[in-house]
Protein backbone atom coordinates (compact mmCIF):
# COMPACT_ATOMS: atom_id res chain seq x y z
CA UNK A 1 0.00 0.00 0.00
CA UNK A 2 2.07 3.55 -1.12
CA UNK A 3 2.16 5.74 1.62
CA UNK A 4 2.09 9.72 1.08
CA UNK A 5 4.76 12.23 0.58
CA UNK A 6 5.20 14.62 3.67
CA UNK A 7 5.72 17.35 1.17
CA UNK A 8 4.04 17.44 -1.69
CA UNK A 9 0.79 14.72 0.02
CA UNK A 10 1.94 12.86 -3.66
CA UNK A 11 1.54 8.66 -2.99
CA UNK A 12 5.10 7.00 -2.86
CA UNK A 13 5.70 3.53 -3.36
CA UNK A 14 9.09 1.25 -3.41
CA UNK A 15 8.90 1.16 -6.94
CA UNK A 16 9.10 4.77 -7.67
CA UNK A 17 11.71 6.42 -5.36
CA UNK A 18 15.09 7.64 -6.06
CA UNK A 19 17.30 6.16 -3.81
CA UNK A 20 21.01 8.10 -3.92
CA UNK A 21 24.57 7.75 -2.62
CA UNK A 22 25.15 9.79 0.68
CA UNK A 23 28.76 10.21 -0.62
CA UNK A 24 29.04 10.93 -4.70
CA UNK A 25 24.95 11.58 -5.16
CA UNK A 26 24.50 8.88 -7.47
CA UNK A 27 21.13 8.16 -7.96
CA UNK A 28 19.21 4.42 -8.74
CA UNK A 29 15.83 2.92 -8.94
CA UNK A 30 14.51 0.22 -7.23
CA UNK A 31 16.02 -2.99 -8.45
CA UNK A 32 17.08 -6.65 -7.62
CA UNK A 33 20.11 -5.86 -5.88
CA UNK A 34 19.65 -4.90 -2.43
CA UNK A 35 21.53 -4.46 0.87
CA UNK A 36 19.11 -3.68 3.61
CA UNK A 37 16.27 -2.98 0.91
CA UNK A 38 18.29 -0.37 -0.41
CA UNK A 39 20.81 -0.29 -3.49
CA UNK A 40 24.37 -0.61 -3.39
CA UNK A 41 26.93 2.23 -5.14
CA UNK A 42 30.04 0.85 -6.78
CA UNK A 43 31.31 4.33 -7.80
CA UNK A 44 34.85 2.96 -7.05
CA UNK A 45 35.81 6.76 -9.08
CA UNK A 46 34.19 8.51 -6.20
CA UNK A 47 34.88 5.87 -2.95
CA UNK A 48 36.99 2.92 -3.14
CA UNK A 49 34.14 0.70 -0.89
CA UNK A 50 30.68 -0.16 -2.12
CA UNK A 51 28.13 2.20 -0.52
CA UNK A 52 24.38 2.05 0.43
CA UNK A 53 22.56 4.28 -1.86
CA UNK A 54 20.55 5.04 1.84
CA UNK A 55 19.18 8.40 0.78
CA UNK A 56 15.42 8.21 -0.51
CA UNK A 57 14.23 11.17 -2.31
CA UNK A 58 10.69 11.01 -3.32
CA UNK A 59 9.98 10.97 -7.21
CA UNK A 60 7.61 13.99 -7.32
CA UNK A 61 9.17 16.65 -5.37
CA UNK A 62 12.83 15.57 -4.69
CA UNK A 63 12.01 16.16 -0.99
CA UNK A 64 14.84 13.59 1.20
CA UNK A 65 12.55 11.02 3.20
CA UNK A 66 13.54 9.78 6.09
CA UNK A 67 15.44 6.15 6.00
CA UNK A 68 12.50 3.91 7.33
CA UNK A 69 9.75 6.37 5.70
CA UNK A 70 8.43 3.07 3.17
CA UNK A 71 8.39 0.67 6.13
CA UNK A 72 5.50 1.85 7.54
CA UNK A 73 1.95 0.69 7.66
CA UNK A 74 0.08 3.32 6.94
CA UNK A 75 0.37 7.09 6.84
CA UNK A 76 -1.59 9.10 8.89
CA UNK A 77 -2.21 13.00 8.28
CA UNK A 78 -2.88 15.48 11.39
CA UNK A 79 -5.20 18.20 9.87
CA UNK A 80 -5.16 21.03 12.06
CA UNK A 81 -6.76 24.21 11.34
CA UNK A 82 -7.27 27.60 12.91
CA UNK A 83 -7.15 31.36 13.35
CA UNK A 84 -4.11 33.84 15.21
CA UNK A 85 -4.12 32.97 19.00
CA UNK A 86 -6.50 30.17 18.88
CA UNK A 87 -3.73 27.84 20.27
CA UNK A 88 -3.03 25.36 17.64
CA UNK A 89 0.74 25.60 18.63
CA UNK A 90 0.36 25.38 22.18
CA UNK A 91 -2.10 22.91 21.50
CA UNK A 92 0.02 20.71 19.14
CA UNK A 93 3.37 20.90 21.66
CA UNK A 94 0.96 19.81 24.65
CA UNK A 95 -0.50 16.65 22.87
CA UNK A 96 2.58 15.74 21.78
CA UNK A 97 4.28 15.67 25.26
CA UNK A 98 1.15 14.32 26.23
CA UNK A 99 1.98 11.18 24.30
CA UNK A 100 5.13 10.77 24.86
CA UNK A 101 4.58 10.69 28.25
CA UNK A 102 1.52 9.00 28.63
CA UNK A 103 2.76 5.38 28.08
CA UNK A 104 -0.42 3.54 29.48
CA UNK A 105 -1.94 4.18 25.62
CA UNK A 106 0.59 1.61 24.60
CA UNK A 107 1.37 3.90 21.69
CA UNK A 108 5.04 5.07 21.62
CA UNK A 109 5.66 8.23 19.81
CA UNK A 110 9.15 9.24 18.40
CA UNK A 111 10.53 11.56 15.76
CA UNK A 112 10.79 10.22 12.41
CA UNK A 113 13.59 12.27 11.48
CA UNK A 114 15.57 14.30 14.55
CA UNK A 115 17.96 15.60 12.04
CA UNK A 116 15.43 18.22 10.82
CA UNK A 117 14.35 21.81 11.87
CA UNK A 118 11.08 20.45 13.26
CA UNK A 119 12.21 18.55 15.96
CA UNK A 120 14.68 20.62 17.21
CA UNK A 121 11.67 23.44 17.44
CA UNK A 122 9.55 21.02 19.10
CA UNK A 123 11.91 20.06 21.71
CA UNK A 124 12.61 24.10 22.65
CA UNK A 125 8.63 24.58 22.14
CA UNK A 126 8.43 22.28 24.85
CA UNK A 127 11.21 23.14 27.00
CA UNK A 128 9.50 26.63 27.15
CA UNK A 129 6.06 25.62 28.22
CA UNK A 130 6.32 22.87 30.70
CA UNK A 131 10.05 23.35 32.02
CA UNK A 132 10.29 27.59 31.57
CA UNK A 133 6.59 28.07 32.05
CA UNK A 134 6.59 30.44 29.37
CA UNK A 135 3.95 31.52 26.73
CA UNK A 136 5.10 30.23 23.16
CA UNK A 137 6.08 32.25 20.31
CA UNK A 138 2.86 32.78 17.41
CA UNK A 139 3.82 30.61 14.30
CA UNK A 140 5.55 33.73 11.75
CA UNK A 141 3.56 35.10 9.08
CA UNK A 142 4.39 33.23 5.59
CA UNK A 143 6.71 30.61 7.55
CA UNK A 144 7.73 27.53 4.94
CA UNK A 145 5.36 24.55 6.27
CA UNK A 146 7.69 22.26 7.73
CA UNK A 147 5.67 19.00 8.32
CA UNK A 148 6.54 17.09 12.25
CA UNK A 149 7.03 13.65 11.26
CA UNK A 150 6.38 11.09 13.54
CA UNK A 151 6.63 7.05 14.01
CA UNK A 152 3.85 6.05 16.44
CA UNK A 153 4.25 2.35 17.38
CA UNK A 154 1.43 0.15 19.01
CA UNK A 155 3.21 -1.35 21.42
CA UNK A 156 -0.21 -3.52 22.48
CA UNK A 157 -0.53 -5.08 19.36
CA UNK A 158 2.97 -6.69 19.54
CA UNK A 159 3.68 -9.80 17.58
CA UNK A 160 6.50 -11.30 18.37
CA UNK A 161 9.25 -9.00 16.53
CA UNK A 162 6.30 -7.31 14.60
CA UNK A 163 5.26 -3.90 16.26
CA UNK A 164 2.58 -2.29 14.22
CA UNK A 165 3.91 1.67 13.00
CA UNK A 166 2.57 4.33 11.41
CA UNK A 167 4.25 7.66 9.80
CA UNK A 168 2.64 10.52 11.35
CA UNK A 169 2.71 14.13 9.72
CA UNK A 170 1.66 17.01 11.71
CA UNK A 171 1.44 20.70 9.68
CA UNK A 172 1.58 23.69 11.74
CA UNK A 173 0.55 26.60 9.85
CA UNK A 174 0.62 30.45 11.08
CA UNK A 175 -2.50 31.42 12.20
CA UNK A 176 -2.28 34.62 9.90
CA UNK A 177 -2.25 32.05 6.99
CA UNK A 178 -6.01 31.43 7.52
CA UNK A 179 -6.87 34.10 6.05
CA UNK A 180 -6.19 32.91 2.52
CA UNK A 181 -7.88 29.98 3.58
CA UNK A 182 -10.44 30.67 0.48
CA UNK A 183 -7.93 31.11 -1.86
CA UNK A 184 -8.28 27.59 -3.75
CA UNK A 185 -4.52 27.82 -5.63
CA UNK A 186 -3.21 26.87 -1.95
CA UNK A 187 -2.56 23.21 -3.93
CA UNK A 188 -0.21 22.02 -1.10
CA UNK A 189 -3.11 22.71 1.72
CA UNK A 190 -5.87 21.58 -0.66
CA UNK A 191 -4.22 18.36 -0.29
CA UNK A 192 -3.44 18.17 2.93
CA UNK A 193 -7.08 19.11 4.27
CA UNK A 194 -8.86 17.16 1.84
CA UNK A 195 -7.44 14.20 1.60
CA UNK A 196 -8.01 13.32 5.30
CA UNK A 197 -10.12 11.27 7.41
CA UNK A 198 -10.51 13.33 10.13
CA UNK A 199 -9.94 17.20 10.17
CA UNK A 200 -9.61 18.96 13.45
CA UNK A 201 -10.91 22.59 13.91
CA UNK A 202 -9.67 24.43 17.08
CA UNK A 203 -11.57 27.38 18.09
CA UNK A 204 -11.24 30.14 21.04
CA UNK A 205 -13.81 30.50 23.35
CA UNK A 206 -13.78 34.44 22.48
CA UNK A 207 -14.30 34.12 18.37
CA UNK A 208 -18.01 32.97 20.27
CA UNK A 209 -20.01 35.88 21.23
CA UNK A 210 -21.68 34.71 24.18
CA UNK A 211 -18.13 34.33 26.09
CA UNK A 212 -17.58 38.06 24.62
CA UNK A 213 -20.51 39.02 26.13
CA UNK A 214 -19.97 37.68 29.61
CA UNK A 215 -16.85 39.57 29.76
CA UNK A 216 -14.21 36.63 29.69
CA UNK A 217 -11.77 38.38 28.01
CA UNK A 218 -9.73 39.47 31.52
CA UNK A 219 -10.22 35.86 31.54
CA UNK A 220 -8.81 34.51 28.40
CA UNK A 221 -5.93 35.38 25.94
CA UNK A 222 -7.84 37.47 23.97
CA UNK A 223 -5.01 38.96 22.26
CA UNK A 224 -5.52 38.84 18.51
CA UNK A 225 -9.04 37.80 18.37
CA UNK A 226 -10.69 40.81 18.03
CA UNK A 227 -12.64 40.63 14.44
CA UNK A 228 -12.45 36.63 14.66
CA UNK A 229 -15.30 35.22 14.55
CA UNK A 230 -16.51 31.78 15.03
CA UNK A 231 -19.04 31.19 12.51
CA UNK A 232 -17.02 33.22 10.32
CA UNK A 233 -14.30 30.86 10.50
CA UNK A 234 -16.35 27.44 10.25
CA UNK A 235 -17.58 28.55 6.70
CA UNK A 236 -14.46 29.52 5.32
CA UNK A 237 -12.94 26.10 6.17
CA UNK A 238 -16.43 24.81 4.38
CA UNK A 239 -16.20 27.34 1.72
CA UNK A 240 -12.22 25.91 0.84
CA UNK A 241 -13.28 22.41 1.02
CA UNK A 242 -16.14 22.60 -0.90
CA UNK A 243 -14.29 24.41 -3.51
CA UNK A 244 -11.48 21.77 -3.34
CA UNK A 245 -13.22 18.74 -2.92
CA UNK A 246 -15.31 20.17 -5.94
CA UNK A 247 -18.88 19.98 -4.49
CA UNK A 248 -21.97 22.19 -4.76
CA UNK A 249 -22.18 25.19 -2.49
CA UNK A 250 -24.72 23.96 -0.28
CA UNK A 251 -23.37 20.00 0.16
CA UNK A 252 -22.03 18.64 3.18
CA UNK A 253 -18.78 17.48 3.69
CA UNK A 254 -18.57 13.85 4.02
CA UNK A 255 -15.70 13.72 6.80
CA UNK A 256 -14.86 13.49 9.99
CA UNK A 257 -14.62 16.96 12.01
CA UNK A 258 -13.72 17.50 15.43
CA UNK A 259 -14.45 20.78 16.47
CA UNK A 260 -12.16 21.82 19.66
CA UNK A 261 -12.37 24.15 22.00
CA UNK A 262 -9.50 25.14 23.39
CA UNK A 263 -8.96 27.34 26.91
CA UNK A 264 -11.28 25.29 28.36
CA UNK A 265 -9.98 25.58 31.76
CA UNK A 266 -10.69 28.85 31.38
CA UNK A 267 -14.90 29.00 30.55
CA UNK A 268 -17.25 30.13 33.06
CA UNK A 269 -18.40 32.82 35.24
CA UNK A 270 -18.99 33.63 38.87
CA UNK A 271 -21.30 30.73 39.57
CA UNK A 272 -18.78 27.95 37.92
CA UNK A 273 -19.03 26.36 34.63
CA UNK A 274 -21.41 27.02 31.91
CA UNK A 275 -21.34 23.45 31.32
CA UNK A 276 -24.16 21.31 32.94
CA UNK A 277 -21.66 18.07 34.17
CA UNK A 278 -18.57 20.64 34.46
CA UNK A 279 -16.98 17.36 36.17
CA UNK A 280 -17.40 15.47 32.96
CA UNK A 281 -15.89 18.07 30.91
CA UNK A 282 -13.05 19.21 33.11
CA UNK A 283 -11.46 15.69 34.18
CA UNK A 284 -7.65 15.14 33.07
CA UNK A 285 -8.35 11.15 34.08
CA UNK A 286 -7.26 9.07 37.15
CA UNK A 287 -5.55 5.45 37.24
CA UNK A 288 -7.59 4.03 35.08
CA UNK A 289 -8.54 6.56 32.14
CA UNK A 290 -6.48 8.88 30.18
CA UNK A 291 -9.07 11.19 29.10
CA UNK A 292 -11.78 8.99 27.05
CA UNK A 293 -9.16 6.53 26.64
CA UNK A 294 -10.09 3.39 29.34
CA UNK A 295 -6.25 1.91 30.18
CA UNK A 296 -7.71 -1.32 31.88
CA UNK A 297 -10.05 -2.48 28.79
CA UNK A 298 -7.60 -0.53 26.46
CA UNK A 299 -10.06 0.99 24.04
CA UNK A 300 -11.82 4.65 23.45
CA UNK A 301 -15.13 5.00 25.59
CA UNK A 302 -17.69 6.04 23.16
CA UNK A 303 -20.07 6.79 25.41
CA UNK A 304 -18.18 9.16 27.45
CA UNK A 305 -16.95 10.78 24.26
CA UNK A 306 -20.10 11.09 23.24
CA UNK A 307 -21.56 12.82 26.83
CA UNK A 308 -18.82 15.27 26.45
CA UNK A 309 -19.94 16.12 22.86
CA UNK A 310 -22.94 16.60 24.16
CA UNK A 311 -22.28 18.51 27.27
CA UNK A 312 -20.61 21.59 24.24
CA UNK A 313 -23.34 20.69 21.85
CA UNK A 314 -26.35 21.78 24.25
CA UNK A 315 -24.42 24.79 25.10
CA UNK A 316 -24.06 25.78 21.38
CA UNK A 317 -27.50 25.21 20.71
CA UNK A 318 -28.83 26.97 23.99
CA UNK A 319 -26.26 29.96 23.09
CA UNK A 320 -24.48 30.16 19.91
CA UNK A 321 -26.89 28.76 17.17
CA UNK A 322 -25.19 30.67 14.36
CA UNK A 323 -22.43 28.53 15.15
CA UNK A 324 -24.46 25.35 15.55
CA UNK A 325 -26.33 25.37 12.26
CA UNK A 326 -23.03 26.72 10.72
CA UNK A 327 -21.11 23.32 11.57
CA UNK A 328 -24.33 20.87 10.98
CA UNK A 329 -25.00 22.77 7.75
CA UNK A 330 -21.41 22.21 6.32
CA UNK A 331 -20.46 18.65 7.64
CA UNK A 332 -22.30 15.00 7.59
CA UNK A 333 -23.60 15.58 11.36
CA UNK A 334 -23.36 11.95 11.90
CA UNK A 335 -19.47 12.95 11.43
CA UNK A 336 -19.18 15.85 13.79
CA UNK A 337 -17.83 15.59 17.40
CA UNK A 338 -17.33 18.48 20.08
CA UNK A 339 -14.57 18.33 22.45
CA UNK A 340 -12.94 20.64 24.80
CA UNK A 341 -9.21 20.96 26.15
CA UNK A 342 -6.78 23.19 27.41
CA UNK A 343 -3.27 22.72 26.54
CA UNK A 344 -1.99 24.64 29.73
CA UNK A 345 -4.54 23.40 32.32
CA UNK A 346 -4.57 26.36 33.91
CA UNK A 347 -4.34 30.29 32.92
CA UNK A 348 -1.45 32.22 32.21
CA UNK A 349 -1.40 34.52 35.35
CA UNK A 350 1.24 38.09 36.18
CA UNK A 351 3.94 38.08 38.27
CA UNK A 352 4.38 41.21 40.37
CA UNK A 353 6.29 43.32 37.73
CA UNK A 354 3.28 42.47 35.35
CA UNK A 355 5.26 39.64 33.26
CA UNK A 356 3.20 36.96 32.02
CA UNK A 357 4.14 33.06 33.21
CA UNK A 358 2.12 29.89 32.95
CA UNK A 359 1.19 28.06 36.36
CA UNK A 360 1.87 24.34 36.80
CA UNK A 361 1.17 22.90 32.77
CA UNK A 362 -1.45 20.52 33.57
CA UNK A 363 -3.41 19.71 30.31
CA UNK A 364 -6.81 18.69 30.46
CA UNK A 365 -7.98 15.78 27.15
CA UNK A 366 -5.29 17.31 24.83
CA UNK A 367 -5.81 13.20 23.56
CA UNK A 368 -9.43 12.79 22.97
CA UNK A 369 -9.37 14.30 19.24
CA UNK A 370 -6.22 12.29 18.51
CA UNK A 371 -7.38 9.31 20.02
CA UNK A 372 -10.64 9.52 18.53
CA UNK A 373 -8.64 9.99 15.24
CA UNK A 374 -6.74 6.69 15.73
CA UNK A 375 -10.46 5.53 16.16
CA UNK A 376 -11.59 6.68 12.75
CA UNK A 377 -8.65 5.36 11.29
CA UNK A 378 -9.23 1.83 12.55
CA UNK A 379 -6.30 1.50 14.61
CA UNK A 380 -7.65 1.88 18.12
CA UNK A 381 -11.03 0.00 18.84
CA UNK A 382 -14.02 1.92 20.45
CA UNK A 383 -15.69 0.30 23.71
Amino acid sequence: MPITCPYCMEPVDKKSVKYVCPQCGQQYKASGLFHNKMPICKNKDAHPSSLVASVILCPHCGERLPADYLDYDRSLKFSLVGTTNSGKTNFMVSMLHELMHAMKTGLAISPLDPARDYYRNFKQMEKTMFIDHQLLQATSIGDRVEPYLWRIRDRSKTKGTYIPSYALTIYDNAGENFATLDQAENTLLAKYLCDTKTLFVLIDPLQLPSFRERGQADRLSSNGMEGQDATDSIQKVASFLRTNMRLGATALIDMNVAIIFTKIDAIGDENGSVFGDADLIYSRGDQTHIGCFNTLKRGFEKKLAENISAQIRQYLEDNENDFLSAVESSFVPDKIRYFGCSALGNPPTKDASGKVYLQHVDPIRVLDPFLWMMVQEGLIKEI
